[in-house]
């Protein structure tokens, strides 16, 4: 058995070199995949999957690194039951060391479990900002327990995991909001420039120009920032009213 400061610098090296892949990830999918790799690699389980809540509060499969896994994460996003379900909802650990032995209490998942193999499952709840935002499934085909290590190991990836996908997120709709704001931008500069060349080649106030550009995009059921480029760009010629 490892002592305490073996355990902590072997998780500390798996938690640096998890740091450095998801770093490069893409996406949140790739976050997620990497994430199962990691799980399967260092814990020495049979497979690991993900439930992820939605804005309804309903779990949706996530992701999984095996044919069963995904099968077990689909199953219970469709029964909305068993040890991935309570650990989302509750926000704590749902160990099940022998799934024949929670049969009670999570009939149709227990049976589904058996008949793909799953004798075991350890649900960590996946957390951020105070939020809960899904769990993982550490599953297995035998029974038994995960050792403190693993579940501790487990525990600090999903929330880099997490941490990883939120920021993602959160720069995706920064850059969009940043690109929406520039095309109102250029929208508005080229509309500016359509108002006074009308202005100046009919002789009427910016106001008037701005009103005949206008009904003519309204006329013609096209965009006004397209009618204000082609007459800036001298394609098009207003008539004169």
């Amino acid at each position: 058995m490892r002592d305490e400061p073996q355990q902590d610098e072997r998780t500390a090296e798996v938690l640096l070199d998890y740091v450095r892949t998801i770093s490069a990830a893409d996406s949140a999918d790739d976050i997620l995949k990497t994430l199962n790799e990691f799980c399967t690699r260092h814990l020495d389980v049979y497979g690991v999957g993900l439930l992820l809540l939605d804005e309804h509060g309903d779990l949706q499969y996530g992701t999984a690194n095996t044919e069963t896994g995904r099968a077990i994460e689909r199953t219970e996003a469709e029964l909305q039951e068993g040890p991935c379900t309570d650990a989302a909802r509750r926000g704590t650990a749902v160990v099940v060391p022998d799934v024949e032995q929670v049969a009670d209490l999570y009939p149709r998942f227990v049976a589904a479990a058996l008949e793909l193999g799953v004798r075991a499952v350890h649900a960590l709840p996946i957390h951020h900002a105070g939020h809960l935002i899904g769990s993982l499934d550490i599953i297995s085909d035998e029974p038994g327990e995960l050792s403190e290590e693993a579940v501790r190991t487990a525990q600090l990836l999903v929330e880099v995991a997490a941490s990883y996908i939120a920021n993602s997120r959160a720069l995706a709709e920064q850059t969009t909001l940043a690109q929406q704001l520039q095309i109102a931008l250029e929208s508005r500069a080229v509309i500016e420039q359509a108002k006074g060349v009308v202005g100046a080649r009919h002789d009427i106030p910016v106001e008037e120009a701005f009103d005949r550009i206008r009904r003519y995009a309204r006329s013609t059921q096209r965009k006004l920032k397209d009618v204000a480029r082609e007459i800036v760009n001298q394609e098009l010629d207003l008539p004169r009213d």
